[in-house]
């Protein structure tokens, strides 16, 4: 098992009620993560088939996604676990959400943990994947809210 921290924050045009209404509603915060085709939820949090691809793990991963806490507009943290390809991983990633400029100031503190087969790739190259994965949420986010 290997267990990563990811911090970042980025500046995005749009109001914080804006950002946590898609941090915390399943049918907007699906459209957000790439390559999400199948998903469903309910009152236990979002399910969703996620396509990953790196070295010679590709595939999907079944990944269960849910709101473990919220205060409008401000916070918010979601719990995921999720397996496929003979991997697993698991995680916590806390969001906060600032007025700033014309939009929003958006925080995020993860902790992950992956096993598996994907483990045995070493952190620095899942990091390096995850990070390309969470660029690629976040340039996403600033286009869509332009």
């Amino acid at each position: 098992m290997i267990r990563m921290e990811f911090k970042g924050s980025a500046e995005v045009n749009a109001a914080p009620k804006e950002i946590f209404e898609i941090l915390t509603v399943p049918d907007k915060l699906v459209k957000y993560i790439p390559g999400v085709k199948k998903y469903s939820y309910d009152e236990n949090g979002i399910n969703m088939d996620v396509p990953v691809g790196f070295s010679f793990i590709k595939g999907t991963f079944k990944v269960k996604l849910k709101t473990l806490s919220s205060k409008a507009p401000s916070y918010v943290e979601l719990k995921g676990s999720g397996a496929g390809s003979g991997s697993s991983l698991d995680f916590l990633t806390k969001f906060s959400i600032d007025p700033s400029g014309r939009g929003s100031k958006v925080s995020w503190d993860a902790s992950v943990n992956v096993g598996g087969i994907a483990a045995t790739f070493g952190g620095p190259m899942i990091k390096n994947a995850a990070d390309k994965f969470i660029n690629q949420i976040v340039e996403d986010l600033k286009k869509k809210l332009q």
